[in-house]
Formats: structure tokens, C-alpha cells, sequence
């Protein structure tokens, strides 16, 4: 996202070198908390060690404290949530750590990053879904290209929130979820 632009400015918080705003010439900007105390940027509280990157073509990536410390990337590409108990970020419920794509609409793809609890996802709110979508087929994705069909109990559709289990086997790498139209 940064790619070949320029760094334009970088400004301190106060006399503080170790809370610091970089902005570059595409837009982007990024908070960074070096400080040993939590910090107020752009309306998240940083936690040490904690940034926020705002970015061309609505791209933000955050580490921050909601009641817990929690990671988000929103992309075109992909979004990405972490954390370590269970929390809502909108659009999916979660704990650990997940990568989520649409390679196609009514298509959606979970990469396992660190291994979640039960997942939850609303439909119209995560990016490739559509309110009012069913819930037609599902997969483990494991290594070597192989998958195996998720079925209920461990998936099940109420309304727009979809809930699966995660599968307890080391060779899983993701679920691939396929919706359609009512």
C-alpha cells in the first residue's frame, strides 16, 4: 500500500518522540504508540506497541484496545481479525486469528492464521455477502489441495449469521463457504 510513495511529514504527539504520525504522499498515514501508556489516535486507543495505517481505497490496519487488544486489516484484497478472546468485530465473532476473501461473490475463504474458537459471520455485512444469502455448501480446506465437506451440526445458518466450528486437525489451512440466493 505504501509502495514507491514518499514519506511526507512525520509529527510527535506533544514533546513525545515515541508517539509519532508519519503521513505519505498517496495518503496514507500511520499512528505509531512507541510509549509505554495507551494513546487516542484517530479515535482508537493505541495500546503500546500499538498503530493504526489509513490508506488509499478505504485500506485501515489497527492494533488497539477494545476492552482487549485486537488486530484488523481491511482491504481490497482481504480482511483480517485477531484476537485472543472472543470478540465482535462487525462482521464476524471470533477469537484467534483469521484471514477472510472473496475470490467470487457468494464465495468466501477463512485462512486460518491462529486456530479460532467457533466462528460467526453476517451475511451483508462481510465483504462478497449479501443479506438474505443461504448457506449452500462448505469445505475444510487442508494442505496438498485436499478438503473435506463441513456439515451440520459443525456449520448452520440462522437468518444472516452463519456459525461454524473450526476442525480440530493440524493439517487445516482454511474453509472455503459457498452462499446463493434464496
Amino acid at each position: 500500500m505504501l509502495g514507491q510513495s514518499r514519506m511526507d511529514r512525520v509529527d510527535f504527539d506533544g514533546d513525545s518522540i515515541h508517539r509519532q504520525t508519519a503521513t505519505y504522499s498517496n495518503g496514507a498515514r500511520i499512528w505509531s504508540n512507541r510509549s509505554n501508556r495507551d494513546w487516542e489516535g484517530d479515535g482508537l486507543v493505541l495500546p503500546p506497541s500499538g498503530y493504526l495505517i489509513t490508506g488509499p481505497n478505504g485500506f485501515r490496519q489497527y492494533r488497539a484496545r477494545k476492552n482487549q487488544i485486537v488486530e484488523t486489516v481491511v482491504s481490497d484484497e482481504y480482511q483480517y481479525f485477531s484476537a485472543e478472546d472472543r470478540f465482535d468485530f462487525g462482521s464476524v465473532i471470533m477469537n484467534g486469528a483469521l484471514a477472510v476473501r472473496s475470490p467470487s461473490q457468494g464465495t468466501i475463504v477463512f485462512s486460518e492464521v491462529l486456530k479460532p474458537g467457533d466462528v460467526q459471520f453476517r451475511l451483508g455485512q462481510l465483504r462478497g455477502t449479501s443479506s438474505g444469502q443461504k448457506l449452500l455448501n462448505a469445505w475444510i480446506l487442508l494442505t496438498r489441495g485436499r478438503k473435506l465437506e463441513l456439515k451440520f451440526p459443525d456449520i448452520a445458518q440462522e437468518g444472516d449469521l452463519v456459525r461454524f466450528r473450526p476442525a480440530e486437525m493440524a493439517t487445516t489451512a482454511g474453509y472455503e463457504i459457498v452462499l446463493g440466493q434464496q
